[in-house]
């Protein structure tokens, strides 16, 4: 019985979002989501802070913290949705890193290899494009706002 009622939340929630503009895959993703949590609702007995907690430390276990957090973004919207934002929990703090792994970043050795096979081949706007972003450190992305 409990089952149904919360298939049935669930079902109304995807009409919610709908109605909300939200993107099919959005709905999918936030009701896959919303599933996961109202199973683990079911195993733990109730609804209350605690076990939105205890749900958060779980997937914390399991995921990375930017996964955890768009699952958490879920739940809550499900929550507000269902009169519950007083059961919402924060999202985790990600320290955004402002530069990138040494192991991840081009040596001298490579940059120069590059070059040459650019020359090499003939290719004279792409060693010079390869020598723009050495230079510079844009990102490839940043390539078409060169002139």
């Amino acid at each position: 019985m409990e089952r149904q009622m919360a298939d049935r939340r669930t079902v109304d929630f995807a009409m919610f979002l709908r109605d909300g503009e939200k993107s099919a895959n959005t709905i999918e993703k936030y009701a896959r989501d919303v599933r996961k949590f109202l199973d683990f609702i079911q195993e733990k007995g109730e609804m209350n802070r605690e076990t939105v907690i205890q749900y958060k430390e779980s997937l914390l276990e399991k995921y990375k913290k930017s996964s955890v957090n768009s699952m958490l973004i879920a739940v809550n919207c499900y929550l507000k949705f269902i009169g519950k934002e007083n059961l919402c929990v924060r999202t985790c703090r990600i320290q955004r890193q402002i530069f990138r792994d040494e192991e991840r970043e081009m040596s001298r050795k490579e940059y120069e290899r590059l070059v040459r096979e650019a020359e090499r081949q003939g290719n004279s706007r792409l060693c010079h494009i390869i020598q723009t972003m050495g230079a510079t450190g844009i990102r490839v992305s940043e390539l078409p706002f060169i002139t």
